[in-house]
């Protein structure tokens, strides 16, 4: 709002009127003035002119000054209005205020009636600023409010010495009790904000010196026991000033039992990864080598079982390691050919299964080139390749092609039966005799890893085909 009084003065004398408007400027710098000689044209000047007070004679030619009032007020109903009258009666002052004046002045002679009517424009503008400042403040407090309102989270306004201004239905419920009831009262969480951080948060958002503060408080509360909160401060700016602070908390507590549930489970996983890989590891390489010397002894029919049994075991205790020690996240990301990545993978796990073929869909897939972590990619294949052996035989045919987004890999075996393919991904579950039951429980692991989706459906051939989705390719 501009500290210039902007003042319009309607006389039907335009002689009086510009002497008035010389010695208005003379006595009060701040006021401008604009002239009309009729009800009419003074109309006209408020409607295409920004005006803080009108000043006005009563006796002049059609309308006069208390008909003029009458109709400003029907369009600005609070604009300040002095009558300033030389005809001025008991009876014209009484239907000036009936009509809404907000002052009165009789013209007088000499120029010391300027100083008194300078005085007058600059009180009640001054008051009718203020008045307009309260009411933009009230509608901008009567905004927070609504907005504080139909939040769902827990919202409320403090003033500067941490009390509560407005609060919603949330934050009433944390206190067990009314939202009125709240108004006045003292917050028991600034006190734990101010507590956490050296000096005072709290009096460094309100001096401005902070623009927001975020934090995470924890209390008793009366109808919900121990809640922990994350909780949100941020200056309340009205017309320019703080004039206190917004709180915004969300409830975590659910979320931060989860986290300190998933570091215990780590921490389990961790310790149980170490017994597994230097004591069972360190054992299973003990008989695996005794078992060697006893083959090379003597000939029983018992030794190739026992082997069989040892081999499964030991990938039963990597796929173990794997799953608690790599299986939370996946390592740089590179541009990888997938054709290389199949064949030098299926070259390793049909070492043993010689009669297995592999085949291309398309010429495509071999030079295909996407974005993953060369060491995950292929123990995904690896895995889906060994899968496809195991339950289709060493003669088994795997077939490879591509997606919109990603590839597919199936086999002619003999398929996953609708009704287990939501079984195939959960850690432990093998319908094979030698599976360890975690290979598709890593396969899922690795492409969760790098964004991606693995489904299982019908092979072409009906055996399974297990689908790599959400592939992000390369262009070449």
């Amino acid at each position: 709002m501009t500290d210039s009084i902007r003042v319009l003065h309607v006389d039907d004398n335009p002689d009086f009127a510009n002497v008035a408007a010389e010695f208005l400027r003379r006595e009060e710098n701040r006021i401008t003035v604009q002239t009309a000689v009729s009800a009419d044209d003074g109309l006209n000047a408020l409607r295409t002119s920004a005006v803080d007070c009108v000043v006005s004679d009563f006796d002049m030619p059609g309308r006069n000054g208390i008909e003029f009032l009458r109709t400003v007020r029907e369009e600005f109903p609070d604009l300040p209005f002095i009558l300033y009258t030389g005809k001025g009666s008991e009876e014209v002052a009484m239907d000036a205020i009936s009509a809404g004046v907000t002052d009165y002045l009789q013209k007088e002679t000499g120029t010391d009636q300027y100083t008194v009517l300078a005085n007058r424009i600059a009180n009640v503008v001054e008051s009718y600023w203020s008045e307009q400042k309260l009411a933009e403040r009230n509608e901008d407090l009567r905004r927070y409010k609504n907005m504080i309102d139909s939040m769902n989270d827990g919202a409320c306004i403090y003033d500067e010495h941490g009390r509560f201004v407005v609060a919603n239905e949330y934050i009433a419920d944390l206190y067990d009790t009314t939202r009125e009831a709240l108004e006045g009262e003292k917050s028991g969480l600034i006190p734990l904000v101010q507590e956490q951080t050296d000096g005072d948060p709290y009096q460094a958002l309100l001096d401005g010196r902070r623009a927001e503060l975020s934090t995470e408080v924890s209390r008793e509360f009366p109808s919900s026991g121990h809640v922990v909160l994350d909780y949100q401060l941020t200056p309340l700016v009205v017309d320019g000033t703080i004039e206190g602070t917004v709180g915004v908390s969300r409830e975590i507590t659910a979320v931060k039992k989860r986290e300190r549930e998933l570091r215990q489970e780590r921490d389990r996983l961790d310790e149980f990864a170490g017994v597994v890989s230097h004591d069972l590891k360190n054992l299973l390489t003990v008989v695996q080598g005794r078992m060697e010397l006893v083959d090379q002894a003597c000939d029983s029919e018992h030794i190739e079982t026992i082997t069989t049994a040892l081999d499964r075991m030991d990938r039963i205790t990597a796929d173990v390691l794997w799953l608690a020690r790599k299986g939370r996240d996946i390592g740089a990301v590179d541009a990888v050919v997938l054709g290389d990545e199949i064949d030098d993978t299926w070259d390793i796990v049909t070492d043993h299964a010689k009669h297995a073929e592999l085949q291309y869909a398309t010429d495509a897939v071999g030079t295909a080139t996407i974005e993953a972590d060369d060491d995950r990619l292929r123990q995904l294949l690896e895995n889906l390749f060994s899968n496809a052996i195991e339950h289709g035989g060493e003669a088994v045919t795997v077939t490879v092609g591509t997606l919109d987004s990603g590839f597919y890999i199936e086999d002619d075996g003999s398929g996953i039966p609708e009704d287990r393919r939501n079984d195939v991904f959960t850690a432990g579950y093998s319908t094979a005799e030698q599976g360890t039951g975690f290979g598709l429980s890593i396969v899922k692991q690795i492409a969760d890893a790098h964004g991606w989706t693995v489904d299982v459906t019908n092979g072409t051939d009906g055996g399974a085909r297990f689908e790599i989705s959400g592939v992000e390719t390369v262009a070449e």
